[in-house]
């Protein structure tokens, strides 16, 4: 009787496999940097490079989502199975420039068959009047102040009267004043914008 319980009891204490932790579970994983391919990216069909006369070279590499220029439609490549004839991409008029085949051509602003809109005449006596209150105090009577008030565009009122030599000198002094007690960083992305707008 007594070697029957010490068998039941070693059986019921030995730990069971289901309650023992798994190896699989008790791995951690490592992030890792995702695998890079040994090849280079493939350029787009498409891309091309040219050197300009002024030495700079200008290169085309559309990404790979574009299309090619050299794909078509599935439904323009049947021979008029669906559509019938095929339609020309370009109109006999457009002309492509040389080494520019594959370009679109250049597109302008304004339709074909309209002419430009006539310039706004002033009068002289309001150009007169312009120019005396511009004159008088060019602080209070800027180019946009005076636009407001005779409803004309501020390009057309810096034609009529530029603002007096004076007042500009005294606006550059007043900005290169400002400019010295910005501070370092502000400064440095002001000379940044400068440089900037050159290339433009």
């Amino acid at each position: 009787m007594s070697a029957f319980l010490s068998s039941r009891l070693l059986r019921t204490s030995a730990p069971s496999s289901s309650s023992l932790p798994s190896l699989n579970r008790s791995i951690k994983h490592v992030a890792k940097r995702p695998h890079l391919p040994k090849y280079k990216q493939a350029m787009h069909p498409s891309a091309w490079t040219k050197t300009l006369d002024s030495g700079a070279l200008l290169v085309y590499n559309p990404p790979p989502s574009a299309p090619s220029d050299r794909s078509t439609n599935v439904l323009e490549k049947a021979e008029g199975a669906l559509r019938g004839p095929t339609r020309k991409i370009l109109p006999s008029s457009w002309k492509i420039e040389e080494g520019f085949g594959h370009m679109a051509p250049r597109i302008d602003r304004r339709p074909e068959g309209t002419t430009p809109s006539p310039r706004v005449e002033i009068p002289e006596e309001i150009k007169k009047e312009i120019r005396s209150l511009r004159e008088e105090d060019p602080e209070q009577w800027t180019a946009r102040a005076l636009s407001k008030k005779y409803n004309i565009e501020i390009y057309m009122i810096s034609e009529i009267a530029r603002a007096p030599r004076a007042y500009i000198k005294d606006m550059k002094q007043t900005r290169s004043l400002i400019k010295e007690r910005l501070p370092l960083k502000k400064l440095l992305k002001h000379e940044a914008k400068q440089i900037r707008k050159s290339f433009w």
